[in-house]
């Protein structure tokens, strides 16, 4: 009986050896270039964790907008986008939902290139650098409403994407302001040019928790493969928790993927970044259909949905806490 049992053991073991070692190759599709916010993607490829769940993950750079549809016509199998693109492309006919809360808290915000504007209302007769993201005017304009501003008196101008540069600097062509983000783009702008204001969007619109980025798939990938989906997930929320504790490896592994950027930015940016990782019972990714259901109050304020709008269907039911 002893050696029957420590036979199937090793068959057991060398099993599932067989199984791990042939591993799985899924494509992760970024919504622009890599970041501190892709930084528990890097770290997971590099410290074996992908590896460990039988997964070979491919990293591909985009752009906002091609994500969700590259999605839908399964061309990759995972992605970087926002609540407000998952809302436009399920209203497009995308069937993509998301998956996991990549950071909890909103933290776009407003960069000013003046320390002299204390409102909204002092941006009028500026210039704002569009990046071109779904329903990006529409919020501003009730953003600018509620805070006594008119957004018509803005003269909108194409950035290219969110935080890129002229802005921040003298040329003619730089932008007066833009829709960035607190631990990117104004980073990078502040370290060069301290003449630079913040407006966080969170505090301009008295909300705390707003998931920006999330990770989504196509329902048909957690239909017919919920563990190659759930793999994935447990190697990426190790890869962040790893980025958390070790922050200083963190950075150089982000670093040889992005050596254009300096470890003193890449260091400030995640020290930011890293805290909205988790939510209050510190896990990370997990989202609440509440959150989402306040989101699709602002979107009916935006006439972008009808009244009573149900956004259930636009996150999986295993992201949600």
């Amino acid at each position: 009986m002893k050696k029957s049992s420590v036979f199937l053991v090793l068959i057991s073991l060398i099993f599932s050896f067989s199984c791990k070692s042939k591993k799985d190759t899924v494509t992760l599709m970024l919504e622009w270039t890599p970041n501190t916010r892709h930084i528990g993607f890097y770290v997971a490829k590099d410290k074996g964790f992908f590896e460990e769940e039988g997964l070979d993950v491919r990293i591909l750079e985009s752009e906002s907008g091609i994500v969700e549809r590259t999605l839908d016509n399964k061309q990759a199998d995972y992605g970087v986008s926002y609540m407000s693109e998952v809302l436009s492309a399920n209203n497009n006919g995308l069937d993509i939902f998301a998956i996991a809360a990549l950071c909890q808290t909103d933290l776009s915000g407003l960069a000013v290139n003046s320390t002299n504007v204390n409102t909204l209302k002092d941006l009028e007769g500026k210039s704002y650098g569009s990046w071109g993201g779904a329903h990006e005017i529409v919020q501003l304009e009730r953003l600018f409403a509620e805070h006594g501003a008119d957004f018509s008196k803005v003269n909108i101008i194409n950035a290219g994407g969110p935080g890129v540069l002229p802005f921040g600097t003298d040329s003619p062509n730089a932008p007066d302001f833009i829709n960035t983000f607190e631990d990117w783009a104004y980073i990078e702008v502040k370290l060069k040019n301290e003449n630079v204001k913040f407006f966080p969007i969170r505090e301009l619109m008295k909300k705390e928790i707003s998931y920006s980025p999330v990770l989504i798939t196509y329902r048909d990938k957690v239909k017919n493969n919920e563990e190659e989906v759930l793999a994935f997930l447990r190697a990426v929320e190790k890869g962040y928790i790893y980025a958390y504790e070790n922050p200083s490896e963190a950075v150089d592994i982000l670093i040889k993927n992005v050596p254009e950027y300096s470890e003193e930015f890449i260091a400030e940016s995640l020290e930011v970044l890293s805290p909205h990782w988790f939510n209050k019972e510190n896990v990370w990714g997990k989202m609440s259909l509440d959150v989402w259901k306040d989101k699709a109050v602002d979107w009916t304020t935006e006439t972008l949905v009808p009244e009573g709008y149900d956004p259930t269907h636009l996150v999986s039911d295993i992201a949600l806490d």
